[in-house]
């Protein structure tokens, strides 16, 4: 869910289809109830995770060693950062492990 004070609430998940070994990602607005297709793309997705302001989604994709960001306004594009796993571990040897959206940007501010 994205976090407290994003002005639209809106949920994202993704959801893989076997069948056409396809997955996408959807975000469904928790006060209109509309949904909207964010990101489709091959295999499986990894994890969804909000920047903290609400404005970002991060998709990781480990079958296509990318993280996609996309911007919560309507009509935003998709940001794809490629070779993902390199860049987090760069000058390493043999395969890099794909990072982990967990803990990706910023610390969660404390609560009150």
């Amino acid at each position: 869910m994205s976090p407290a004070g994003f002005c639209h609430p809106w949920n994202a998940k993704g959801v893989y289809r076997p069948a056409a070994d396809r997955s996408e990602a959807v975000a469904l607005n928790l006060t209109t109830g509309r949904a909207r297709r964010l990101f489709a793309g091959a295999r499986r997705f990894d994890a969804l995770a909000w920047s903290p302001d609400g404005r970002w989604l991060l998709l990781s994709w480990r079958d296509a060693d990318q993280w996609l960001f996309r911007h919560s306004a309507e009509h935003a594009g998709i940001k794809a950062i490629s070779n993902v796993s390199r860049q987090f571990d760069p000058g390493g040897k043999g395969p890099a492990a794909f990072p982990v959206v967990s803990g990706w940007c910023c610390p969660s501010p404390p609560h009150r």
